[in-house]
């Protein structure tokens, strides 16, 4: 029940629930900028930045299992502990790394879009 003086969006058929915008980009493919013909780029060199994205050219999945996996991984080799034997705090810091994972890839399409678009 909501006051008379209150905009209700329900009634205007608004969803107003916040969505997760990384939910919604679970394997999918992430753009990939145009590599400019450069006339001293090396070929090696283009065929490498090429392999390179093949290999980007997803996003870090989001559902549990992933993220749980990403975690384990960053506790053991990002932060040398082993998985039996970590404090709280190594625990938040792994967290953090998963988080700042999937935080970088929308920075850095969101920096090449910007880029490509010559927004100042």
């Amino acid at each position: 029940m909501t006051t008379s003086g209150v905009w209700d969006s329900q009634a205007h058929d608004i969803d107003m629930k916040r969505k997760s915008s990384f939910s919604l980009l679970d394997g999918a493919q992430r753009p990939m900028p145009s590599i400019d013909d450069e006339d001293d780029e090396h070929p090696a060199q283009r065929e490498k930045k090429e392999l390179l994205w093949r290999l980007m050219e997803t996003y870090e999945p989001n559902d549990p299992e992933s993220i749980q996996k990403s975690f384990a991984r960053h506790l053991e080799y990002s932060l040398a502990c082993t998985r039996l034997n970590f404090t709280m705090e190594d625990a938040y810091r792994a967290a953090g790394l998963v988080l700042r994972d999937r935080l970088l890839e929308s920075l850095n399409d969101t920096n090449a879009h910007y880029r490509k678009m010559d927004v100042k």
